[in-house]
């Protein structure tokens, strides 16, 4: 795996004005994978800001938040994909760990 390419790649795409969510989901993932929480953060909410109903990037927030042991912060991205799709069976985790159920 070439990361520090993907990861150029990525940052080529937004400085040129990139406004698809799914660049910012894959960077974000991809930063928080390569240890960079804070880039990774900062990723999926600007993801969020172009799409805020976007399953994908409110979950991955919301994972997110609970990897890094901030429930409070999940309770957000986790309130849109229980309004959206409650009964989805990937999300059932999250809202049992959240109390959502």
């Amino acid at each position: 795996k070439d990361i520090t390419g993907a990861l150029k790649n990525f940052e080529k795409a937004i400085d040129k004005g990139a406004d698809d969510p799914r660049i910012f989901y894959n960077y974000g993932l991809l930063q928080q994978q390569n240890g960079n929480p804070a880039a990774a953060e900062k990723l999926l909410i600007k993801g969020l800001g172009i799409a805020p109903q976007d399953p994908a990037l409110n979950y991955a927030l919301a994972v997110f938040y609970m990897q890094q042991q901030q429930p409070r912060k999940a309770m957000g991205p986790a309130s849109v994909l229980k309004r959206t799709d409650p009964g989805n069976p990937d999300y059932q985790q999250l809202f049992n760990q959240l109390q959502m159920n």
